[in-house]
This record gives structure tokens, C-alpha cells and sequence, in this order.
């Protein structure tokens, strides 16, 4: 699947939160599972990066193929 992402640098977001575009993009593009955030209805995906963090992304659908990352963190397996 080829999605595009649309990160805004003036947005606190993924990358603020010390996470790189790259490691949200392996997480969004190949999770291994999916869920809807309780909090804000969003869609989110949880997955491993390329280095082994398990990290959850929430983010948006804008348009066909283009997700805006809303935000990502790293989470401690369960």
C-alpha cells in the first residue's frame, strides 16, 4: 500500500513526541493490529519499527491514501 502522510512541523505530533516520520509511517503502512482510540474515535494502529519499539500511532484519514499522523508514542508490550 503507498500512503501519503502529512505531518505538520508547527503541530505537536509524532515527531515531537520522539518518534521519526519513518517510525510512523512502518506502523501505520504494517501494523499488527488496529483499533479505534477510545478517547477521540480516531483510527489507530500498533505495530513494531524497524528497531523493535512497539508504538501506537492515532491518526486521520484525509483523503483517499493520505493519513495525517495526530500522534504516536511508545508503548511497553503487553
Amino acid at each position: 500500500m503507498n500512503i501519503a502522510f502529512y505531518m505538520d512541523v508547527h503541530v505537536p505530533g509524532p515527531i515531537t513526541a520522539g518518534l521519526r516520520k519513518r517510525d510512523v509511517e512502518e506502523v501505520v503502512c504494517n501494523p499488527s493490529k488496529t483499533e479505534v482510540s477510545q478517547s477521540s474515535g480516531r483510527p489507530i494502529a500498533f505495530g513494531h519499527n524497524s528497531w523493535g519499539a512497539y508504538i501506537a500511532v492515532v491518526y486521520e484519514e484525509v483523503g483517499n491514501d493520505v493519513v495525517y499522523p495526530v500522534t504516536a508514542f511508545e508503548l511497553k508490550e503487553e
